[in-house]
């Protein structure tokens, strides 16, 4: 009988939390997806920044070897771990738009000899 007591009085105990939110709520952070967005992370290498994303619990995307970093999927606690990293640099990964329209200089074209490949059809 005192077993029952118990879990009538826990039971009891738990519906007034939940109905209160104090229960509910626990359970939705603990349930709620962690967002990723992208970014770029520059090491001293593109190996050295997918480590370093890997190791963080992110996701590479694409490796960027010219400028010795990757792309990478990362939620607020990855992005956090890397930015403590002094050797690493995290910069968002979206899209660059410029203002005006594109505008081709004909003297460029001639300094660097261009004009004669386009002559030349390429």
């Amino acid at each position: 009988m005192h077993s029952l007591h118990k879990t009538l009085i826990t039971t009891a105990a738990l519906t007034a939390l939940t109905l209160c939110g104090v229960v509910s709520a626990e359970i939705k952070v603990a349930a709620a997806p962690k967002a990723s967005t992208g970014f770029i992370v520059q090491a001293q290498s593109a190996t050295d920044a997918a480590r370093a994303v890997r190791v963080a619990g992110g996701r590479v995307t694409h490796e960027l070897p010219i400028i010795n970093g990757v792309s990478a999927n990362l939620n607020a606690s990855q992005v956090a771990k890397l930015r403590r990293q002094a050797e690493l640099q995290l910069f968002a990964d979206t899209t660059v738009k410029t203002q005006g329209t594109p505008v081709i200089d004909k003297y460029a074209r001639a300094f660097i000899g261009a004009d004669l490949l386009a002559a030349q059809g390429f």
